[in-house]
């Protein structure tokens, strides 16, 4: 080629390179010139086609635009109907996804239409509800006045001396819990007040009136408060019951004005202290480090009491905030003014609430937030208990009847603003560092209110009663109220839709300080205006018409009054009435509901506007998703912004709106870039130093978007997760490992659930496998390092306690079982379909009907196809908007793929469950409560324990191992499921000890002393310690480690029959009196004696036939490894109550009974079982040893059979054996049953259960979770009291004999939580 030829090349090149960017160039300018065009049918301008009008590009160019009405109408007048319409400019044919969106334009449009008519109607409205007379912003509470010059009687006038005020807020310490001996009293107390007030009413006086309810108000405050402390020592002036007792005792006296006395007295030094802390000064390390302690101190009070969560929450909490000017104008900021008044009364008809709320009371938590009288939940749970008193018991019945006052709108308007003054918290969203402290900049918080419990409680109670029409006046568009699994729905479905339309846009919508800056009045209305919420509305009314006060600081100051802090002085901006003046607060039991009641009007819009498109609208709650063609969502987007505004005086905040889609691209969407709606993306760094962006957003806490979007997401979660567990383990390892065995229990290993129920497995295993790792060396912290580490050991704590394992799941096998069944639960909603009842249930995306079929969850499969269409990808010849069909979704190919690895599982183990069917029958006829994935878990569960127990019977005898898999049983698994409670709380050695030896590996006591030999007495060699604690356990030693562990654990269980209501006696000696002489029946003072036949206790008790020999046949068949257990056959008949003598043994690890054939061979128990066979042999030798003794028969008168005699006549002594493992003989199970349905008969009313067949399941749980971790307990204690002898030197006549190590209270007879 010539130069001259090179050159023209060149510049050709250079021509085709400028005219590309020239025409990108222009197709970028004509993307953004859309709206400055004109249709190309009526040739109008698109900048002023009517806001409901929809523009439609057709797919030949991006300049073919078009009013969406023009083509319709151009595509119906054409000449050939049967001919495929084609575009005006061009000519090309339109595509048939192009077709669907014009035909759909028009049902939008008609949408629009409908909610603008909508709309005004729902203006006129809000026009006439705010021209009624309205309610004062800020409501007058009563003020103190002076007492009556002629007292009424009986001092309750002096309550007059107090403002309501006062009443309500109090600065006093609150005893946790109401003592057991008091709690007819304080039923007593609140049934006076109750009379007092309805005496009032049906006279007429207010003034009376007044006073019954600021004495309800007080009450607990006047009876129930901390004593007050002494001035010096810090300690308490005198100790809590006898105070409470006192006051009690002042009450049912009358003398009120001597309690009212000392509940001011009291008051004033709690406000002088509140006002000492408010001033403390200390470095940020000081204060970090107290803050620590403070948490760790107030988390191990909550594990104690069974409140694991708010435990976990007070563990990893970053804390409340102190109140500085900063602080303070965050909160201020988070309540703006009412806009709007709201009417002093309602203007609907509403019938009179009735109210019940003994299950409410029931189900409150223990240990929640109080507000700012100190109430708390403990003091309304007692009250629903039977106290054998007329009175008391009448206490239920009046609160009821105030509550249904209360809920009626009944009772005076202030008692309805002092009832809902509550303390507003600052808590801190990121941690505070000392960089930040150095620059002194002020944390971001969250503010979060806590109300009295009292009326947190009658509001619950009342919106639970219309919660199931809020969820049917809500539907199909928000799944937060009344819907189970309504965020499982709309995850999966919105998930499906974009697979089906990867055209579609999905934009998250954020509403600024939603919940706060709702207008009141337009949400009042619109409650009222829903017939069905009727019994919902005085009581929602009462308590928001006037300003709600919001109290911050130690002082309890109102927000928007004066403060002064750091040496300057704040000052509200604006003079207010109130403090929360609209809005409603988020967090109470009403909000939510209210909330969404609320926007539904403008939701359901949104959604009308989108689903002709086959997108839709969903909320959950204030977090709303819309989903549609560009060109439809997000001028729907904008027009529900204008609406919410418009109506309810929300914000959208437009720069904090995501958008995501799949396919089409949003760069240079022109209607996203006319709403000004950014892109959800990701920022995610390169390994070469830069960045790469994802798009998605997130939708209910899940991620949706591209592959790298999601997957750094989980990366972020898993690093959380895990930061999360480390932290736990650095808290809790030295403090208490039975806490944070605990949390790691109930807590951390839930962490992950979320994620793998809503994505699928392909994407979470991985991230699941980083998180099992954290999880076992988080265990692992609870023993030693590496106890975990060997293969079998770890899948057995894989399986859960009822059979045998730790529960510790792997989340890596638990993924394809989640997302399955969180995928077949949320689809079986997404169709309509008919109830039980014979009406019609809407689903939630019934667009998705022609990918799963019309009625596919009708009926049983096959009746109906359940999944067979969704897994074919056959759909009807429907086709919405050009959806991809014919072909299987990613979600469609995830549900097979991990539900056919399940099957695969399981095939052949024949263990049935829900994997027996096929994928598109997933689900299908499924009974009972129990969810989807509880009934896969529990099939491949035993499938996994069928195959670890031949894993484990192959293991050669001897090995710890198996030795410990076939012993423990349900008694030795109690302690997993435990905390460490007042009764149940392990020391970190004792629990380092159980942990392992239940697993059946090393002793973390002795392990670090392998080989050094043990200081035995007598003339036998030592023995040399081993890494089980074997050796020193069956070591013959001079110390009372037997005989302490024997003694501690049969107390116990005899001491619990017997508080359980059982007659009977520990160590009954008088049974044996009359035939064997004193001296040789009593022994040394403090033993049973060396005669061995005093049997550790005597019940009356129905127990069934003892049957301890080995088991040869059951029902006509030779089974010699079966053992006398488990069905009503193999145990034997029941007997009639009697009299039983019961002998309790411990059996150690390395014995024979550990050793013999029946603990070898015979499945679980056989050590326990061994031993419990030789206990009724062991007596009748003993018995007839000492009819052989001469002086014996000398008593006896020369009768030679006279103790065999009186054994004879209590039947069979029954064996109560201990093992190692803690597990136990049969009879010990069967006595276990006995003594809980005692206690179940005996109690029931004590603990508030409303029958003793209602009460067994709590007893039965107590009961067994105490004595399965005292047996535990009482082991490990015996082998730590030992350790000393390893390595000491034998004991030498008249060197004093070693000390072992460890002292432990025992606990008393009857300690069980009854």
């Amino acid at each position: 080629m010539s130069y001259l030829e090179v050159l023209e090349e060149e510049a050709r090149s250079q021509r085709l390179r400028l005219h590309i960017e020239h025409q990108l160039l222009r197709q970028e300018e004509n993307r953004q010139l859309l709206f400055e065009s004109r249709c190309g049918i009526c040739l109008c301008d698109f900048s002023e086609v009517e806001e409901t009008a929809t523009i439609c590009q057709l797919g030949c160019h991006h300049t073919h635009a078009f009013c969406a009405g023009c083509l319709r109408s151009a595509f119906g007048a054409r000449s050939n109907q049967q001919a495929p319409p084609d575009c005006p400019l061009c000519k090309a044919q339109v595509s048939e996804a192009d077709q669907a969106f014009v035909e759909a334009a028009a049902g939008r449009s008609a949408a629009c239409h409908a909610a603008k008519t909508r709309a005004d109607a729902d203006a006129t409205r809000q026009a006439a509800w705010d021209a009624l007379p309205p309610a004062a912003e800020k409501v007058s509470l009563p003020d103190a006045r002076a007492p009556p010059a002629v007292p009424p009687g009986g001092e309750w006038e002096c309550i007059d001396a107090h403002s309501a005020f006062q009443c309500a807020v109090s600065p006093c310490s609150h005893v946790l819990e109401v003592p057991d001996s008091l709690r007819g009293e304080w039923a007593r107390a609140n049934v006076d007040v109750f009379d007092f007030i309805q005496a009032a009413k049906s006279s007429g006086d207010e003034l009376a009136l007044e006073r019954g309810l600021k004495w309800q108000l007080c009450l607990h405050d006047v009876l129930l408060r901390g004593p007050a402390r002494t001035s010096r020592g810090g300690g308490r002036s005198i100790d809590v019951s006898t105070s409470l007792a006192l006051r009690f005792q002042r009450w049912r006296n009358g003398e009120r004005a001597a309690l009212l006395c000392a509940w001011e007295a009291d008051r004033t030094r709690a406000w002088s202290a509140r006002r000492r802390s408010a001033h403390r000064r200390e470095s940020f390390e000081e204060r970090t480090e107290r803050e620590r302690s403070a948490a760790v101190s107030a988390a191990l009070a909550l594990f104690a009491d069974g409140e694991i969560s708010r435990a976990m929450r007070m563990l990893h909490s970053l804390g409340i905030a102190d109140l500085s000017a900063s602080v303070l104008l965050q909160l201020r900021r988070k309540h703006p003014e009412r806009d709007r008044p709201v009417p002093h009364d309602l203007p609907v008809q509403v019938p009179a609430v009735r109210v019940s709320l003994t299950e409410t009371f029931r189900k409150l938590r223990r240990r929640a937030g109080t507000g700012p009288s100190g109430n708390r939940n403990e003091y309304l749970r007692v009250l629903t208990h039977s106290f054998d008193d007329a009175k008391a018991d009448s206490v239920m019945q009046k609160y009821d009847a105030f509550a249904s006052e209360l809920a009626s709108g009944d009772l005076p308007t202030w008692f309805y603003g002092a009832a809902s003054i509550a303390s507003l918290m600052p808590l801190v969203k990121k941690a505070v560092t000392q960089a930040d402290v150095e620059a002194m900049r002020q944390p971001d918080v969250r503010p979060v209110v806590v109300g009295e419990v009292t009326l947190r409680s009658i509001l619950t109670s009342v919106t639970a009663s219309v919660a199931p029409a809020m969820a049917d006046v809500l539907a199909p568009q928000q799944v937060a109220v009344g819907v189970s699994g309504g965020i499982s729905i709309m995850i999966n479905g919105i998930r499906i839709l974009l697979e089906q339309r990867g055209d579609f846009v999905l934009v998250k919508i954020d509403l600024k300080n939603a919940y706060n800056e709702i207008d009141r009045s337009a949400l009042l209305r619109r409650c009222s205006e829903v017939p069905e919420l009727a019994p919902f509305m005085p009581l929602l009314h009462a308590t928001l018409m006037s300003a709600t006060s919001l109290l911050v600081g130690p002082q309890r100051t109102r927000l928007f009054e004066q403060h002064h802090l750091e040496g300057q002085t704040c000052r509200a901006e604006t003079s207010r009435g109130g403090d929360s003046a609209t809005g409603t607060q988020q967090g109470g039991p009403p909000s939510s509901g209210a909330f969404c009641i609320a926007i539904q009007p403008e939701l359901a819009a949104l959604d009308a506007e989108l689903r002709p498109f086959g997108g839709g609208a969903w909320a959950e709650m204030d977090d709303i998703f819309a989903l549609g063609p560009a060109a439809a969502v997000f001028p729907a987007v904008k027009r529900f912004g204008e609406a919410v505004k418009a109506s309810l005086n929300l914000e959208m905040q437009v720069s904090k709106l995501e958008c995501f889609s799949p396919e089409y691209n949003l760069s240079h969407c022109p209607w996203r870039e006319a709403l000004g709606a950014p892109v959800g993306m990701v920022l995610v760094p390169e390994e070469d130093g830069g960045s790469r962006t994802y798009r998605g957003v997130m939708v209910a806490g899940c991620p949706m978007g591209e592959a790298g979007f999601v997957d750094a997401w989980l990366r972020a979660q898993v690093s959380s997760i895990v930061s999360y567990i480390d932290k736990t383990v650095l808290s809790l390892r030295a403090a208490s490992p039975h806490a944070l065995w605990a949390a790691i229990y109930y807590s951390c290993s839930a962490k992950f659930d979320f994620i793998l129920r809503h994505l699928p497995p392909d994407k979470t295993v991985s991230h699941a496998r980083v998180v099992d790792a954290a999880l076992t060396r988080a265990a692992e912290a609870c023993g030693y390092e590496g106890v975990l580490g060997d293969a079998i050991t770890a899948r057995r704590a894989r399986l859960p306690a009822r059979m045998r394992g730790l529960g510790l799941r792997s989340l890596e096998e638990v993924a394809p079982a989640a997302f399955c069944a969180c995928f077949v639960e949320a689809a079986e909603r997404f169709l309509d379909r008919s109830t039980p009842g014979g009406g019609r249930e809407r689903g939630f995306f019934q667009m998705l009907a022609p990918l799963f079929g019309h009625g596919a969850f009708e009926l049983p499969y096959p009746n109906s196809p359940r999944l067979s269409r969704f897994l074919s990808g056959c759909t009807t010849n429907v086709n919405p908007l050009g959806a991809q069909l014919g072909q299987l979704t990613p979600t469609g190919e995830s549900f097979k793929k991990a539900w056919e690895g399940m099957q695969r599982e399981v095939r052949g183990e024949g263990v049935a469950g829900p994997l027996d069917v096929r994928a598109p029958e997933a689900g299908n006829g499924r009974a009972g409560s129990a969810g989807l994935q509880r009934q896969l878990t529990q099939q491949r569960e035993q499938v996994k324990r069928n195959q670890l127990s031949r894993s484990i019977l192959g293991l050669p005898h001897g090995d710890t191992r198996r030795e410990a898999w076939l012993a423990v049983d349900s008694f030795s698994s109690a302690w997993v499921s435990s905390w460490p409670s007042a009764q149940n709380r392990c020391e970190a050695r004792e629990f380092r000890e159980i942990f392992c030896t239940y697993l059946g590996r090393e002793s973390p006591a002795v392990r670090a002393l392998v080989g050094k030999s043990i200081a035995c007495s007598g003339r036998g060699p030592p023995r040399v310690c081993d890494a089980f604690g074997v050796q020193l356990g069956l070591a013959t030693l001079n110390d009372r480690a037997h005989g302490n562990c024997h003694d501690d654990i049969f107390s116990r269980v005899i001491g619990d029959a017997l508080h359980a209501g059982l007659r009977g006696k520990e160590e009954p000696r008088e049974i044996f009196s009359a035939v064997i002489p004193p001296v040789t029946l009593n022994g040394t003072a403090g033993t049973r004696g060396k005669n061995g036949i005093v049997p550790d206790g005597r019940l009356h008790c129905k127990l069934r036939e003892s049957r301890t020999a080995r088991c040869t046949g059951t029902r006509g068949q030779a089974h010699p490894s079966v053992r006398w257990r488990g069905t009503t056959v193999q145990r034997g008949p029941e007997q009639p109550p009697a009299e039983h003598l019961l002998e309790g043994k411990t059996i150690h690890r390395g014995g024979p009974h550990y050793m013999s054939a029946r603990a070898r061979d015979d499945g679980q128990g056989g050590a326990v079982a061994d031993r419990a066979n030789l206990v009724q042999r062991d007596y009748e030798a003993r018995a007839a040893a000492l009819d052989a003794k001469p002086h014996v028969q000398a008593w006896n008168n020369g009768s030679r059979d006279a103790v065999s005699s009186v054994l004879r006549s209590f039947g069979i002594v029954r064996s109560l054996v201990v093992g190692a493992y803690a597990e136990a003989s049969d009879d010990l199970h069967r006595l276990f049953d006995c003594v809980v349905e005692s206690a179940s008969k005996q109690h029931w009313r004590r603990i508030g259960a409303r029958s003793a067949k209602e009460a067994r399941s709590y007893f039965a749980t107590t009961l067994r979770r105490a004595w399965g971790v005292h047996f535990a307990r009482e082991f490990a204690r015996h082998r730590i009291r030992r350790v000393v002898f390893v390595g000491a030197p034998r004991r030498q006549p008249g060197r004093p004999l070693a000390t072992a190590d460890g002292d432990w209270p025992a606990l008393s007879a009857g300690d069980a939580d009854f």
